[in-house]
């Protein structure tokens, strides 16, 4: 009898084969979900750190708003205290003039002048330290 040229049956030869690819594909899965899984755990962490960031920036934005408060409410004190001082330095030259058109005494004038060189002198102190004091806050 002759031979005849049969195709080898499935289960033969192709088996090996077919089953060291699947090992290997099984193992280049295995290390694919491996870095998959490390580069997510590194995401996370990344997303946590700027979380924390993000966390301390919103404490310091709070933290210079405040500060920002105190300082207008200084600023606004300070420019009430220059009104009211304005004011009474505008009082007591309404008075010198009025001492200077009744011919009052000397000394009445001079203690009056000596008291607005006094205020002048108050209030530009005052405005030096609130100077000194903006310059060292910032």
């Amino acid at each position: 009898m002759a031979k005849v040229n049969q195709p080898p049956l499935i289960g033969d030869s192709e088996q090996t084969d077919s089953h060291e690819d699947f090992d290997k594909a099984k193992s280049l899965f295995v290390q694919c979900v491996d870095r998959l899984t490390l580069k997510i755990g590194l995401l996370i962490e990344r997303i946590r750190r700027l979380e924390d960031e993000n966390q301390r920036f919103k404490e310091s934005v709070n933290d210079l708003n405040n500060r920002l408060q105190e300082i207008k409410l200084e600023l606004a004190k300070t420019n009430s205290d220059s009104v009211l001082k304005d004011k009474e330095i505008l009082n007591l030259k309404s008075i010198i003039l009025g001492l200077q058109s009744n011919k009052s005494s000397l000394t009445d004038k001079e203690n009056i002048k000596s008291r607005i060189k006094e205020l002048i002198a108050r209030i530009d102190t005052h405005l030096e330290q609130y100077g000194e004091n903006y310059e060292e806050d910032e």
